[in-house]
């Protein structure tokens, strides 16, 4: 499903992320699983979720909080 979103095939990671935000994983928990620093991989992990939510591909179910961008 997501195959024709992903233009570039190393973009696995994007694929991952998407995956566990299906799951209702946090963004925080996202980071953790692919050994990342919180801090700095934070906005990538956010900007992938919802580039992906504006195309209507991940449902809008979980709104992220302030809490999680701080």
């Amino acid at each position: 499903m997501l195959a024709p979103y992903l233009r570039n095939p190393d973009e696995s990671v994007k694929s991952q992320i998407l995956e566990l935000a299906r799951q209702g994983r946090s963004i925080e928990d996202i980071c953790l699983m692919h050994n990342k620093s919180t801090k700095k991989y934070r906005s990538f992990v956010s900007r992938t979720i919802s580039e992906y939510r504006h195309k209507g591909i991940l449902p809008w179910i979980k709104q992220i909080t302030t809490v999680e961008l701080t």
